[in-house]
């Protein structure tokens, strides 16, 4: 691997977007390289990550971040700049330029996607031979050159070319990979045309460079060094190129050619790439140019026909100045333009620029913002048909990048593109597949966890042997293999009792009592049993940083709004019958800010959340997205060996309204204020809840403030709203009747319930649901927790 710079890379193994680090290629001034593979398909990829090594520092879990604070705005418009840079580069289609197939935002950074090209950096080819034949060099030479002279021809000038950023691939040609402007200002490390325009000049003079470099392994110095030392009265300190002496006619003929785009007038050098191209060919002998696609003469043309528009508009403006009544002046009798005209002329002005703009970043970006900015434009038809061009060049990419990441990226840049339907075809083909892997998977652990607990329950040798022989990889084979060698050393009294005490089941303490009825831990048996039966309305904790949990019955009611009620919206429709058929527990409050910095001190937890100066203690915890949550929920199981989640839409509905059938808790809408935290009459909103009035304005209370429902849980209306499993569906149309998660749908959103401090009437109601997306974070928004019981 090449590396030139401080900033380490990503760790082997590093999870990003839908791909895993394989290894790192390159590190370079700006960036970094890697290889990697999509983690489903595992098929090739290159990763360029931006990175401005003077720039950022990376922190402990791989994000980057500005290593002086004063530098941060530099950065921001760097990134934005690469971003762009990868818009314009997925509209490139020639065999010499890497497709960019798309990109994506990770670890404060952004990346650039590349299907994987087969071959290496030509820095680490240079590195690891020394330096390359000149007849070697000009074969390759020949596809950069032609890359070269399309990137011009499509007014594309890359401000960095580079060794790093340049592949060898297994048939002998060369390919670039960068070709944007996002390291402008950063430090090079082969000699550039330093503070020059971006054109043709200071590309040859770049590519020269690294053909030097590439025939004698040396770092040619800098255009600007070069400079300086002559105007010093020094000599110059490029290193001349000197051919062998059993040197060819056409490797001299080269070494001459490279010599000559380093050469420090610009006006000496090959005037274009097309020039210099001819005189490398001519010097091999003639070799052939490779065909390349051909430009859509739309592209080739706009220029003339812009330049036209823009004389046409001008002398209309013109003529309208001189000729338009009310522009005279009645005193002078000469032409006064008005305020309106003036108006009208700059913003003509304005839409021919902003179209040239447009033009020349072609890209999509670009025209759909000129189309939102001037819908009746002349050029509107043009940008729709430039758009279709880009969409057809971007299409092959995605094609053979064949993932569904990649067609997600390209629906939602081109979402109603001639390719849409097919790309939509292809994600659904893609989450079929991944629906069936998951259900393959969880019925494999499904199958794993009642063989482990059938051989855990028979509480005996030969059933542990008997799980790790059919479940050699299975989730629990540590466990039995431990259970195991406990039971090995004696099934004595005390070993029995402490393999109870390790399942800590009610099923594990009989068994014990059956074993030893009259042994020396009957009664802490006896006892662990009574506190493991949870009977309906009791509560309990699993661990001291536990949350308190209540056991709510099995039932049967009406989820959503009848038809009658007069505040009810489609979302709450239709009402329909749902069965909880076993009990559960659920924490009594909502989660509070105590329990989840206990999360957090465990490493449970990644975020510490915000408390908006409200106070943290028992404050119900805000600044959490579903993710979070599920986080938090997933410590919590594997904390205690229960299995903890969030409600499903059903459950939550069942315990908040606990067996009130009406809208309101308490049977109606004054009643629900001794409940609950809402907005009511100490806010100014307009939607306010104006049966209510209390003391805390724009903020949550600590848990347990108001009155608990029937089931005796606190807080489910109001405080904060919690979210649940469910994803995001407009109706209750086909909605499971089992009180399970609805696990259809819009799942990039899940549904909340319950309102919060900041709602008012409709949202207070017990019916009453909403959405949001899953990494949303706000104030308004916490959840609490259910978990499953044993059956007794």
């Amino acid at each position: 691997m090449h590396h030139s710079s401080g900033l380490e890379p990503l760790a082997s193994g590093c999870l990003l977007d839908q791909f895993t680090i394989d290894q790192p290629v390159s590190v370079f001034g700006w960036g970094i390289i890697y290889r990697a593979r999509e983690t489903r398909s595992g098929k090739p990829f290159l990763l360029l990550e931006y990175g401005p090594q003077d720039l950022v520092s990376r922190a402990e879990d791989g994000s980057m971040e500005a290593s002086d604070p004063d530098q941060a705005f530099k950065l921001t418009l760097g990134l934005a700049q690469f971003l762009t840079d990868a818009v314009r580069a997925a509209a490139l289609v020639h065999p010499a330029i890497a497709r960019v197939s798309r990109w994506f935002k990770a670890y404060g950074t952004a990346y650039w996607v590349v299907p994987g090209i087969p071959g290496e950096c030509l820095s680490s080819v240079v590195e690891s031979k020394g330096q390359l034949p000149a007849s070697d060099v000009a074969g390759f030479a020949m596809s950069l050159l032609d890359g070269l002279e399309y990137l011009h021809d499509q007014k594309v000038y890359p401000s960095l070319i580079d060794p790093d950023l340049i592949f060898l691939v297994d048939s002998g040609n060369a390919l670039f990979l960068g070709i944007g402007n996002s390291s402008a200002g950063l430090s090079r490390e082969i000699g550039q045309e330093e503070s020059r325009k971006p054109g043709a000049e200071s590309d040859i003079y770049s590519l020269a460079a690294v053909f030097y470099y590439c025939v004698t392994g040396l770092k040619p110095a800098s255009a600007q060094v070069r400079r300086e030392a002559l105007a010093a009265g020094g000599t110059d300190p490029l290193i001349s190129l000197e051919p062998a002496a059993d040197s060819s006619q056409a490797e001299r003929e080269i070494t001459v050619l490279i010599q000559r785009g380093l050469v420090l007038d610009p006006s000496k050098r090959p005037q274009s790439v097309h020039e210099w191209r001819a005189r490398i060919s001519a010097g091999m002998g003639g070799r052939s140019r490779p065909s390349e696609p051909e430009t859509p003469r739309e592209e080739r043309e706009w220029l003339p026909r812009f330049l036209l528009a823009v004389f046409v508009v001008a002398i209309f403006a013109i003529a309208w100045l001189l000729f338009s009544p009310r522009w005279s002046d009645p005193e002078t009798g000469m032409g006064k333009p008005g305020e309106a005209e003036l108006t009208a002329a700059r913003e003509t002005a304005e839409e021919a620029e902003r179209w040239r703009q447009a033009l020349d970043a072609n890209a999509v970006i670009g025209y759909r913002t000129f189309l939102d900015d001037f819908p009746n434009s002349i050029h509107s038809e043009q940008a729709e048909e430039h758009i279709g061009l880009l969409e057809t060049k971007a299409w092959p990419a995605v094609l053979e990048e064949n993932t569904r990441a990649g067609f997600e990226a390209h629906l939602e840049i081109f979402p109603d593109g001639q390719y849409a339907t097919q790309a939509l075809a292809r994600i659904e083909e893609f989450r079929q597949e991944e629906a069936r892997l998951a259900r393959a998977e969880e019925e494999r652990q499904r199958q794993d966890d009642v063989a482990w607990a059938l051989a855990r329950s028979a509480g005996s040798i030969a059933a542990l042997d008997g799980y790790i022989a059919e479940w050699p990889g299975g989730s629990h084979v540590a466990e039995a293999h431990d259970l195991r060698q406990k039971m090995q050393s004696g099934l004595n009294d005390s070993a029995s009792f402490e393999i109870a005490t390790q399942a800590n089941t009610i099923e594990a303490y009989r068994r014990y009592l059956q074993n030893f009825p009259a042994g020396r831990h009957a009664a802490k048996a006896r006892e662990s049993i009574e506190s493991l039966t949870l009977s309906t309305g009791k509560n309990f904790r699993d661990c001291t940083e536990c949350p308190l949990m209540v056991v709510i019955p099995a039932g049967a009611f009406w989820q959503g709004s009848a038809e009658a009620s007069e505040l009810a919206v489609s979302l709450e429709k239709p009402r329909h019958r749902v069965t909880i058929a076993e009990p559960f527990a659920v924490s009594a409050f909502e989660i509070t800010m105590a329990e989840w910095d206990a999360c957090a001190a465990d490493s449970g937890c990644d975020t510490r959340p915000q408390d908006n100066g409200w106070g943290r203690g028992n404050r119900p915890v805000i600044m959490v997205s579903w993710s979070d949550a599920m986080q938090y929920a997933a410590w919590l199981s594997e904390k205690t060996g229960q299995v903890y989640s969030l409600p499903s839409e059903s459950q939550w509905e069942y315990l908040a309204r606990a067996g009130e059938e009406s809208d309101w808790l308490g049977g109606s809408a004054s009643a629900v204020c001794d409940f609950g935290n809402i907005a009511g009459n100490e806010t100014s909103f307009d939607w306010r809840h104006t049966d209510c009035e209390d003391g805390t304005m724009a903020s949550t209370t600590p848990a347990g403030s108001h009155q608990p429902n029937a089931f005796g849980v606190y807080d489910v209306i109001g405080n904060v709203a919690e979210w649940t499993l469910d994803c995001m569906n407009l109706s209750y149309l086909e909605a499971p009747s089992d009180g399970g998660a609805w696990t259809r749908g819009m799942c990039s959103s899940r549904m909340t319930r319950g309102g919060s401090w900041f709602t008012g009437t409709r949202e207070s109601r017990l019916a009453a649901r909403f959405n949001l997306k899953n990494g949303d974070r706000n104030d308004f928004t916490g959840f609490r927790v259910v978990r499953k019981v044993e059956k007794q």
